[in-house]
């Protein structure tokens, strides 16, 4: 039993036994090969992967992988005991905690919601106060993705993702928040790549190499971008929000060519570097140093150390780097005049 939540955590039986209780799969998703069914008594508590994943739904009729069970709370508060693997705000400024017990993980937002992660049963059961469900939306949503891609041993990773026409091939940009990772991805779309998402990728490993897909999220576009990108400007409108604005990815297919988030295979590692005043830089780069970097934007570090998952992750991030060309890339004052032929792809 969690302190303060009025359902116990425990098992739900099969899909037909839920819809017995009024719960049935309001939304299903195909994640590359992984489907993953969100069962509510309601279609509203349903919508919260809809920002995220709406380009990847499914019939609800087909066999999934995972489930996803929204269960209403009266109340949620923390819990009382387990080891505490996070204790801190999610970036939408919520507090929230993370402890591990017997059972597995539980990702805690006290007045909020609580997620139980079930490997065994494949099942992710969300605990949730009714009107709330919309916190749901953001961070948490891709802790729980990144839960169930990893139990089937697949990688949420942060960076872009672009697909050359040509060969079919990704080319996958890492970068920390705020060095420019967007701009840059949209100016080698509009340089002849075609977009796949700017944000989450999922990496996977299989008998055919190393494989990424792109989480086909939103996209974020601020006033700099846009005025060093003037061609944004037919899909851009008048309202900012903390001078960005948010769209769907099929907004930017007057200005550039979308790519369908589908697993390709992996041809280039971009390392974005910090921009620079002068002009664009690239450089063979060095290929511990890249994982290093690469891994310290990835992966999560508990109190006890690196866990399984993030070891499993940063193998998996070995091999590709490895086995693919990487170089480092930073950008000039200009990205608007990125190329094919500046990054070795002409």
């Amino acid at each position: 039993m969690m302190s303060g939540l009025r359902v116990e955590w425990h098992s739900h039986g099969a899909p037909g036994e839920r819809e017995g209780n009024g719960r049935s799969i309001r939304r299903a998703y195909d994640l590359n090969g992984v489907t993953l069914a969100i069962v509510a008594s309601e279609e509203r508590y349903a919508t919260f992967l809809e920002p995220i994943l709406a380009p990847l739904r499914c019939a609800t009729s087909v066999a999934h992988d995972w489930s996803a069970l929204m269960l209403p709370a009266s109340t949620i508060c923390p819990p009382n005991g387990g080891l505490r693997i996070f204790d801190g705000s999610l970036p939408e400024g919520l507090p929230a905690l993370m402890v591990e017990d017997g059972q597995g993980r539980i990702l805690v937002v006290p007045d909020h919601f609580a997620m139980r992660f079930r490997r065994k049963s494949q099942t992710t059961e969300i605990h949730f106060v009714p009107g709330k469900e919309g916190a749901l939306s953001g961070t948490a949503a891709f802790w729980m993705l990144d839960d169930l891609l990893a139990a089937h041993g697949r990688h949420l990773l942060h960076g872009a993702l672009l697909v050359d026409p040509r060969t079919e091939r990704s080319v996958v940009l890492f970068a920390p928040s705020g060095t420019g990772k967007t701009t840059t991805a949209l100016a080698l779309a509009r340089s002849g790549f075609c977009l796949a998402g700017d944000d989450a990728l999922v990496l996977d490993s299989s008998g055919d190499g190393h494989g990424l897909w792109a989480i086909p999220r939103r996209i974020k576009v601020d006033r700099k971008a846009a005025t060093l990108l003037p061609w944004l400007g037919p899909v851009l409108t008048d309202s900012w929000v903390n001078d960005e604005q948010a769209f769907e990815l099929d907004a930017l297919s007057p200005v550039v060519t979308l790519a369908t988030p589908r697993r390709r295979k992996v041809g280039l590692v971009i390392a974005l570097m910090p921009p620079n005043p002068v002009g664009h830089s690239v450089l063979p780069a060095g290929k511990p140093e890249t994982l290093a970097a690469i891994a310290c934007d990835n992966l999560r570090i508990a109190p006890g150390g690196v866990d399984a998952d993030n070891a499993a992750t940063l193998a998996a991030l070995a091999r590709v780097i490895a086995a693919t060309p990487v170089i480092k890339l930073s950008v000039g004052p200009d990205p608007g005049s990125l190329s094919r032929a500046l990054i070795g792809l002409a």
